[in-house]
């Protein structure tokens, strides 16, 4: 069963939301090209026509605190429509899966729900990528677990997925990964003052939990 989902994000960037336009539509990927584009984010159409999501990670995707401690993960999102067999922006709800990992003595593998996030179009949109890639357009997810959360050393999972308009939620397969232990603190310049945490992370203020939500639409089978 799909857990509840507890609603914590932190939004990369500025927050885009309040910037959206209307009027000029950013340009769709051109058959052919091979470079990165740089586009404005508030003004490319959404779309709700999804069958697929595709992730990337970074070599290094962990987000560390000043101490060194893992305390997140950054991953790249394409939501593949079927129109344009490109990535799209989307308009219905993103829904996030943490899991913890473990094996028993008999070495079957089990998984624990640790954590979730549920984003809108609205609160999605400060993920929204700045750049067009040959792909079409993404989200570079910061996605940070609560400070209590301990996770280093362990096997997490992630799942990601996306809530249609049409109620229809599509999934893509969960990845396991292995959380590094801390470290030490990155190294400081002599003259380069000490970052405080939320320089590391930008923040922003979440709205409240949907404790009316749907219980359905949050539970997840094992």
């Amino acid at each position: 069963m799909r857990p509840c989902m507890a609603v914590n994000w932190v939004v990369c960037g500025g927050c885009l939301a309040a910037l959206v336009l209307a009027g000029c539509q950013a340009p769709a990927p051109q058959q052919g090209e091979t470079r990165p584009r740089q586009i404005d984010p508030t003004r490319v159409p959404t779309r709700d026509d999804i069958t697929a999501i595709y992730r990337f990670y970074a070599s290094d995707p962990w987000l560390r605190d000043s101490d060194g401690e893992v305390i997140g993960i950054r991953v790249t999102v394409y939501f593949h429509s079927a129109a344009t067999e490109l990535g799209a922006f989307v308009p219905g709800k993103i829904l996030i899966w943490l899991y913890e990992v473990t094996r028993g003595p008999d070495g079957v593998r089990d998984r624990r729900y640790v954590h979730g996030w549920e984003l809108d179009e609205r609160e999605a949109m400060g993920f929204r990528r700045r750049f067009l890639s040959v792909m079409g357009y993404h989200y570079g997810m910061m996605l940070m677990w609560p400070r209590g959360l301990q996770l280093g050393g362990k096997q997490i999972e992630l799942v990601l997925g996306y809530e249609r308009l049409d109620g229809r939620i599509i999934e893509e397969p969960g990845k396991v990964e292995r959380v590094p232990l801390s470290g030490p603190p990155r190294r400081q310049a002599p003259d380069e003052p000490r970052p405080r945490p939320h320089e590391l992370q930008p923040e922003a203020a979440p709205p409240a939990a949907d404790t009316a939500a749907p219980a359905d639409r949050r539970e997840r089978r094992r």
